[in-house]
């Protein structure tokens, strides 16, 4: 049996048209942010090896019951090494951007650089690192009066995440605010430590 609202759901046509409007046109969004992505590595002469492979765009349909799209661009997803760029789109929820590394690119995070830039980075210390679901109870600010627990926690964890939220009401700044993320996260890494890759 169906609820009086799944009901009329079912017979409204208008909210699938319109569902799959915005999908499409979130996806021509990272699409094109793609290509800015990639103008802000040659501008800024970053290492060869974030350029080895081409952006990628997937989604899906239930992500926790709701749909999403990612942009992963760098995208090195190796067994024990992980450098990814990760643009994410979660219906109802936010836009994010997500800095993973893990084994010999975990040292390209600095966070008492970060604590001490001006910019306004969240850490994640959940325990999957797969998980894209960011909240209060999995980010906490990286700012100097963390600094010493996000440290251990950083030498605890084999991979590291440091995030950005955009809240969905900012719909039509996203691009100027992916964009700054996304320079801001090249400039803060540290690719001493990737000697010449």
């Amino acid at each position: 049996m169906l609820s009086l609202a799944e009901q009329n759901a079912v017979k409204t046509l208008e909210y699938i048209l319109t569902k799959n409007s915005i999908l499409q046109k979130v996806a021509i969004f990272f699409g094109d942010l793609s290509e800015e992505y990639l103008h802000i590595h040659n501008i800024l002469h970053t290492p060869k090896f974030a350029l080895q492979l081409n952006p990628k765009i997937s989604k899906g349909e239930n992500y926790l019951g709701f749909p999403y799209l990612m942009l992963d661009f760098p995208r090195v997803f190796e067994k024990e090494h992980v450098f990814a760029i990760r643009s994410f789109f979660w219906w109802g929820h936010y836009f994010s951007i997500t800095l993973h590394v893990k084994g010999r690119y975990k040292p390209l995070i600095n966070l008492k650089s970060i604590a001490e830039s001006e910019s306004k980075w969240s850490y994640y210390i959940g325990k999957d690192e797969w998980e894209n679901n960011m909240n209060e109870d999995n980010l906490i600010t990286i700012c100097p009066a963390q600094l010493d627990f996000l440290e251990n926690k950083f030498q605890e964890n084999s991979f590291s995440k440091i995030v950005q939220i955009f809240d969905l009401e900012d719909w039509n700044n996203t691009k100027q605010l992916y964009m700054h993320s996304y320079r801001n996260i090249l400039q803060l890494i540290d690719s001493s430590h990737l000697y010449g890759e």
